[in-house]
């Protein structure tokens, strides 16, 4: 998989106060975790205006009150949609802080005895921690399932085999130890240093940031955590803000992805069919448009399989590039999800966790001002990773899953492609063979797919002249622009 430039982030910093991690009884839980208040309260919040094209994509921007311990946090500018899920999706911090906080041992016991305190106590709100109405249940088990449902009685190693959590997901930029310190292996594959906010007297890490200024943190991802007590799967997602796309204007959509420890149907193993997904939703002029989505991205079989790079922590990136509308504006909207719903004749449910980090969209005023297009730009003509306006809504659903199918039937599947094109401003076919005459290219097929692109737009009709000479010739020597001609009549559109 080639390997991409992304934009630095300028962020915003939002310090999360660090759960307590001291063993208590259960009667000192509350006066043990309660937050106290810092003594600068400038110092609780660093804010930075979000300057990213797409709004948090970078997952580095939530709200927490002051006296809040966030372990699961809500995005801004993301929405959730979907099923319900019984278990908390959301952002969740990679570091070592945060992470050590989120698996501590001693959490599942602090959050009951939090969530069983009565609210019309008097003493509620001295005693009663916020956060963010995270549970027990909520915490991040390998095995969802087991960790709620293994019985009380059952043999202590089997408990704790049920309740182990699942490994820290970190980020595509690969945090690691080195030499005392941190390092991480940046765009171009230079090992760069981490900087933390750790307490100098302490031997736990803080966030981290790419920079010594501490503006610019990078350890924060979205968690999508499917879980229902039916033990069959859901299927759920978060939208993100629309953004316009100028008539004529061009935009690259990246996105690093990772899954893990996916099940579906009473817990069995997923191997195909199933996993997390990425739409894209757009609009030419008033009329929206079938979605495009990539689908079925199990990244621990595409790794294993040998078809994505290990080189990324277990994070697998995908690049879909967008030709906007020649003659009016086109608007996008991403969708993350887990588990699939209404993108193909059946959904598929999923139990499991996917993540996302560095969504990010660049606009350019042609794709052939992207470095990254140009490299992609055979591989998605090969691959047939492109769509355009006449494209069938089936055709513009791409699983990201091996060939072969139901042991017999083989058909083209997306293992190997991490690239593709949504080209808004052709309705040619872009694989088929162009025409000969360079007349023919330059004038009738673009006129003729100008007016298929044109039907296709609500409150649209063209009444169009021709000279009788100018039939004769097209009938004689373009027979295939008349049968074209023909389409767009019965479309009710257009008059002669």
């Amino acid at each position: 998989m080639i390997k991409r430039s992304s934009n630095k982030r300028r962020l915003k910093y939002v310090f999360v106060a660090l759960a307590c991690t001291a063993a208590f009884s259960l009667t000192g839980l509350a006066a043990a975790c309660k937050p106290d208040k810092p003594d600068n309260e400038d110092e609780k919040t660093t804010s930075k205006e979000d300057t990213q094209l797409l709004k948090n994509g970078n997952f580095e921007f939530f709200n927490v009150p002051d006296d809040g311990i966030y372990l699961v946090n809500t995005p801004n500018n993301w929405t959730r949609g979907g099923s319900s899920s019984y278990t908390q999706s959301g952002i969740i911090g990679t570091s070592q802080k945060d992470w050590a906080a989120l698996t501590d041992s001693g959490l599942a016991a602090k959050l009951d005895y939090n969530n069983a305190l009565d609210s019309s106590d008097k003493d509620y709100k001295d005693k009663h921690v916020d956060y963010n109405g995270l549970k027990s249940s909520d915490l991040l088990y390998k095995d969802t399932y087991a960790a709620l449902n293994t019985k009380d009685d059952a043999e202590e190693a089997d408990k704790t085999a049920a309740k182990e959590f699942i490994e820290n997901p970190g980020t595509h930029y690969n945090v690691r130890e080195k030499d005392g310190g941190l390092v991480y292996t940046d765009d171009e594959g230079n090992e760069k240093p981490v900087y933390e906010d750790k307490d100098e007297n302490s031997k736990t890490y803080g966030d981290y940031f790419f920079d010594e200024e501490l503006k610019q943190p990078f350890s924060h991802v979205l968690m999508v955590h499917n879980y229902a007590t039916s033990h069959n799967g859901i299927a759920q997602n978060y939208s993100s803000v629309s953004i316009d796309l100028p008539a004529n204007t061009a935009a690259e959509i990246s996105v690093w992805v990772k899954t893990a420890y996916l099940k579906f149907s009473q817990g069995a193993d997923v191997s195909q069919d199933r996993g997390a997904n990425i739409t894209v939703k757009h609009t030419v002029g008033s009329s929206t448009l079938d979605n495009f989505s990539i689908t079925s991205i199990n990244t621990e079989k595409l790794i294993k399989d040998g078809k994505a790079s290990a080189d990324y922590n277990g994070w697998v990136q995908y690049s879909v590039y967008v030709n906007a509308c020649d003659f009016t504006s086109s608007n996008i909207t991403l969708e993350l999800g887990l588990g699939e719903s209404n993108l193909r004749d059946v959904n598929y449910p999923v139990e499991g966790y996917a993540f996302f980090d560095d969504v990010s969209v660049t606009k350019y005023v042609s794709l052939d001002d992207s470095e990254n297009y140009k490299n992609d730009e055979q591989k998605i003509k090969n691959d047939k990773t492109n769509l355009t306006l006449s494209s069938d809504k089936s055709e513009k659903v791409f699983v990201a899953d091996t060939d072969v199918r139901n042991n017999t039937a083989i058909d083209q599947r997306h293992a190997n492609s991490f690239s593709y094109l949504i080209d808004l401003a052709s309705e040619q076919d872009y694989n088929a063979v162009s025409f000969s005459n360079a007349t023919d290219s330059n004038s009738y097929v673009k006129w003729v797919n100008f007016l298929e692109s044109c039907i296709k737009i609500d409150g649209f009709y063209i009444n169009m002249h021709f000279s009788g000479p100018f039939l004769y010739w097209i009938k004689n020597e373009k027979p295939e622009m008349v049968m074209k001609l023909a389409q767009l009549y019965k479309s009710g559109k257009i008059g002669i």
